[in-house]
This record gives structure tokens, C-alpha cells and sequence, in this order.
């Protein structure tokens, strides 16, 4: 085997391995880090301190901007792969590609209106670090505004690296039973 197939294949291995192989599905963090990675389906979601963000299929861009946030309900997040009625022949589903820039995007304008009460007046509950090229490639970093810890679920195999940054150390993403 070339010396190019046996790195690749550690590569693809140790991508698996973090991805899949570790037993929880739970993290606490003070600082955390998303990367979104690959191809998101409307089987995935990620729950950051209860509040559920679920991806679906056809979901619209500018629904996200009229729609309230409400942290009991599921919140939308798009997919990567997006339907959509075509304009001349409202008989026929289109598909288009959305890249996890959007996603990303998406994920930062639901958890920006997210909120807490603190002596009766609603205060921002998170704050975000980074800047939008990093935000365009799908990564994000943020944190609680009261200093507490955050608690964040993934479905199984969610495509996205999670790390606590305060410990480096990557979630394996998933629920596990």
C-alpha cells in the first residue's frame, strides 16, 4: 500500500473513531465549539441547555427571522440538502444544496435570541466569539453570559465536532442508550 492510502486510511479512521466510537452523548462546557462537518438529514438535532434545535428539510431562510423563540419549543435548523416547491410548477419538490456555512448561520441566529430572565429583565443568554469567515465555514464558538456551565446532547452520529474549550477534548457526538 502507498504511503498516500495508509495515511489517508488513518485519517478516515481517526475521523470514525471521534465521531462514533465514544460512549456519551452528554458534554458540559463553559466554552464551546462547533464545527460543522458534513451532510446534515432531519434525523439530526443538538440540544444546548434544553433548548432542542432540529434540522429539517424545508426549512425557510427568512422563516427563521418572523418566527419567535420560545426555548420549550424545538427550534428549526436547515439541512444540508434543502426542498423547496419550484415557482413555475408548484406540483414539483426542488433540491438545493446549502452549504454548512448556512447552518451555522442558522444555528447562530436561533441561540442569539435565546434569553434569560435576571431580576425580571430579559438579558442575552449567549455570546458568541469568532468572526464570520469563521462562521462562514461552519464553526462556532460561544459561551453563557451567566458564567455557568453548558450542557449540550447530539443525535447519534451528528455531523459536527463538538469541543469543550476549556479541556480541548472533542464530544463524541450521539445518543448512546
Amino acid at each position: 500500500m502507498s504511503r498516500s492510502k495508509t495515511i489517508g486510511s488513518i485519517l478516515i479512521l481517526s475521523l470514525i473513531m471521534v465521531l462514533g466510537c465514544h460512549s456519551q452523548n452528554k458534554l458540559s462546557a463553559e466554552l464551546l465549539e462547533i464545527n460543522f462537518i458534513g451532510e446534515f438529514s432531519s434525523e439530526h438535532w443538538i440540544e444546548i441547555d434544553g433548548i432542542r434545535l432540529i434540522h429539517q428539510s424545508n426549512f425557510e431562510r427568512d422563516s427563521l427571522m418572523l418566527s419567535p423563540f420560545f426555548p420549550e419549543i424545538d427550534q428549526p435548523l436547515p439541512t444540508t440538502i434543502q426542498h423547496f416547491r419550484s415557482y413555475s410548477n408548484h406540483e414539483a419538490v426542488n433540491e438545493r444544496k446549502i452549504p454548512k456555512g448556512r447552518v451555522a448561520e442558522s444555528f447562530f441566529t436561533r441561540m442569539s435570541l435565546a434569553y434569560r430572565l435576571e431580576n425580571g429583565k430579559r438579558k442575552r443568554a449567549y455570546v458568541f466569539e469568532g468572526n464570520v469567515a469563521e462562521m462562514s465555514m461552519g464553526k462556532l464558538r460561544f459561551y453563557r453570559t451567566d458564567g455557568r456551565t453548558m450542557t449540550i446532547r447530539t443525535s447519534k452520529n451528528y455531523p459536527a465536532l463538538i469541543k469543550n474549550l476549556n479541556n480541548r477534548e472533542p464530544m463524541a457526538t450521539g445518543e448512546r442508550n
